[in-house]
């Protein structure tokens, strides 16, 4: 955190009121720079999106080393405040040849995250607040450089990582994020998967928040309570921050008791804690009748359920129990996936192949424990010994609360990611843009924004947008996944096909995971499937 010392004095033409001087180095002289507000009712600091020096004239005193004067305009390149810089800023000179003292005008300090403080006391200045004079002020950074913007990422799953590292891969320290979420550590969809099916132990999968270091990146561990949209102002245990952009990528929170007797009588398997639980009780499972089920939708990760049905398959022959249990798999569409005819045959005809019931259009609304009866949308009952549920979704309470919902999620401009509100995006499955809730489609919005943001940052305008097309791996079991590759666009169906499924896209997965940990997290790792023992 940096410091500037203001300096007040005596105005020389109205003994009534304080001049606020700051002390900066121009080339290798100390010129003393006079605070201008630029108007009576300007508050400092301006959140003003250009960075420019206003100049009145040169002070007759000082030889400013390091600018030049051309007929309407006074370029100096570099200017350092303390430990702060601003570098190459150029102005129009209002009033050639004054003797009057340079002015630094607040919109040069107005994209610099700062605080003005009088002693003690946080203070407003504007054109017509009166000083005691001989005091003087602080001007504190909470960003390190000037013209950084503030940016707020609020979630650090695959959207708020994928955004904060473009930023951060971009501009470095010549941008303040702030990254918050109140968990401690990442965890991919499919290592949940691992673990719980004892592929994998549950530190192994775990990505810890702290080893994120980046420039410009700062992460917060904890609990939002309060969304502002229009004043974009974040409040949590941790604090308020305030940003001039936010990036809502809370996902979608998971609610079991949402679904009568999931709780007491089954085991949902789309948290973390809820499948790194199950590595125990799969590994204790003798067989018998197994559920796997969607209670409601939307839900995220549409290829999961069939995913899991196939890799019980795979669990209960290695356990030497297949032949005594019988898998089904409830969902509410008419084919495993959509979008992809290739991949829903495929799917379809490897649950044949497997002895797997397929039960489509239907949903699990609830389990009734003391008869271990699982109660379908349609009306009907199915008898199971382990049920494996996809729990309630729904988008943060923190997220309705703040008002920006329409019908439980973010409405956002399907190209922009934009939402109603001024410097406000959403990405990922807190949104209704029309994708599956799904951590690639989250990533891919998430690059959008990050160009949309820089664009801002360069006084551009963006031309990148959103193509709605998401790639995800697909588990068959017995070290053969498939790629699957949709495209969804607003106003038109869906689409997608599918490759597969072979090993060798089983190490294709293997380096998607790792590569993103390195882009992230900056270190090496891998998620091809150990000996969990």
């Amino acid at each position: 955190m940096a410091t500037v010392r203001l300096v007040l004095a005596n105005d020389p033409v109205d003994a009534e009121a304080i001049d606020v001087w700051v002390d900066g180095l121009v080339g290798d002289a100390t010129v003393r720079f006079r605070l201008d507000t630029g108007a009576a009712d300007c508050v400092v600091p301006m959140l003003d999106s250009t960075q420019q020096l206003t100049v009145t004239g040169v002070d007759s005193g000082v030889a400013l080393s390091g600018i030049g004067l051309g007929d309407d305009k006074v370029v100096v390149p570099r200017i350092r405040l303390g430990d702060l810089v601003i570098e190459d800023v150029a102005a129009t000179r209002s009033i050639a040849g004054s003797s009057l003292s340079p002015l630094l005008g607040m919109t040069a300090l107005g994209r610099f995250r700062c605080e003005f403080r009088f002693g003690d006391r946080q203070l407003e200045l504007d054109g017509r607040t009166r000083l005691d004079r001989g005091g003087w002020f602080e001007l504190t950074s909470h960003a390190g450089t000037l013209g950084a913007m503030r940016v707020l990422v609020l979630g650090a799953g695959f959207g708020g990582l994928e955004l904060t590292t473009r930023l951060s891969d971009q501009f470095g320290d010549d941008i303040d994020v702030v990254l918050i979420d109140q968990s401690d550590g990442f965890v991919f969809g499919f290592s949940k998967l691992d673990v719980m099916f004892g592929k994998a132990l549950p530190t192994a999968v775990h990505h810890p928040y702290r080893d994120l270091v980046k420039p410009g990146v700062r992460f917060v561990q904890s609990t939002i309570r309060s969304i502002d949209p229009v004043g974009k102002l974040v409040v949590t245990d941790a604090g308020e921050f305030d940003a001039d952009v936010v990036v809502v990528a809370l996902g979608a929170d998971l609610h079991p008791t949402a679904t009568p007797g999931l709780v007491e009588g089954g085991n949902e398997f789309y948290t973390v804690a809820g499948a790194f639980a199950l590595r125990d009780v799969l590994a204790n499972f003798d067989g018998g009748r197994v559920i796997v089920a969607v209670t409601s939708t939307p839900f995220k990760c549409p290829p999961a359920p069939s995913e899991t049905a196939l890799l019980m398959h795979d669990h209960l022959v290695a356990r030497g129990c297949r032949d005594a249990s019988s898998i089904a798999l409830v969902m509410p569409m008419g084919v495993p996936i959509p979008p992809s005819p290739a991949a829903s045959k495929a799917l379809l005809t490897a649950f044949a192949e497997r002895g797997i019931d397929w039960h489509p259009e239907r949903l699990v609304t609830g389990l009734d424990p003391s008869r271990k009866v699982a109660l379908l949308s349609d009306g009907g009952e199915m008898p199971y010994d382990l049920f494996l549920g996809v729990p309630v979704h729904r988008a943060p309470d923190v997220v309705v609360a703040s008002g920006m919902t329409v019908d439980g999620w973010i409405p956002v401009n399907p190209l922009t990611l934009e939402t109603s509100f001024l410097g406000v995006y959403a990405v990922g499955d807190v949104t209704s843009v029309g994708t599956p809730k799904a951590g690639v489609f989250a990533e891919g919005q998430a690059a959008v924004v990050a160009d949309q943001i820089a664009a801002t940052i360069r006084g551009e305008a963006s031309s990148t947008t959103y193509d709605g097309r998401g790639m995800c791996y697909l588990e068959f079991g017995d070290h053969q996944v498939a790629i699957v590759d949709v495209t969804f666009l607003s106003g038109q169906t869906p689409f997608g096909d599918m490759q597969g499924p072979s090993e060798l896209l089983a190490a294709d997965k293997v380096e998607f995971g790792s590569s993103r940990i390195q882009r992230w997290f900056g270190r090496t790792w891998s998620n091809e499937a150990q000996p969990a023992g």
